[in-house]
């Protein structure tokens, strides 16, 4: 059975890096998106981006798809990421995936996890 995959990327990346583990994932068969954040993308200025750009460039993206079950892979940063778009999308999402991830609790910002 196939399935639904967006892998998020970290900071300072893009969708492109992770186009390599898209390949395995598509050689079985499953649907696989990259899409690169707001705050990584060409032209960006990162100085007034910050997380509720990157979760709402997602939402949108998810949304813009409309994309179902999805299995949602989050690297790095991108579990920050995906942890707010699964309070705002829960409907749309089969599964939650932290690869190497900040998994925030409830309330939490990245620098209360980084010393």
């Amino acid at each position: 059975m196939a399935d639904t995959y967006v892998l998020v990327h970290g900071a300072w990346h893009t969708g492109v890096l992770l186009e390599p583990v898209a390949k395995h994932l598509r050689a079985q068969g499953h649907t696989v998106h990259c899409p690169t954040l707001a705050g990584n993308r060409p032209g960006d200025d990162r100085s007034v981006i910050g997380l509720a750009d990157a979760v709402k460039s997602l939402v949108d993206y998810l949304n813009q798809h409309d994309l179902k079950d999805v299995r949602l892979m989050g690297h790095s940063y991108g579990g920050m990421v995906i942890s707010h778009v699964a309070d705002q999308l829960p409907q749309r999402l089969k599964r939650l995936i932290y690869w190497n991830a900040f998994v925030p609790e409830n309330g939490q910002c990245l620098n209360d996890m980084v010393p």
